[in-house]
């Protein structure tokens, strides 16, 4: 088993990302963790499929 790649950031500009990153705060804050890796999946898998780039 290895360890998680490191937790995605937003990236300036785009409020779809910076949307998802809200919902893995507060997905956090309350204790949803199958949630806060959801979006630990769905924020690159939106860099690469809204803007071409990998991450």
């Amino acid at each position: 088993m290895s360890l998680p790649s490191a937790r995605p950031e937003p990236v300036p500009g785009c409020r779809d990302r910076l949307g998802l990153a809200v919902q893995r705060v507060n997905a956090g804050s309350v204790g949803d963790y199958s949630k806060v890796s959801d979006m630990n999946v769905t924020l690159p898998a939106h860099l690469r499929d809204a803007h071409g780039d990998e991450q």
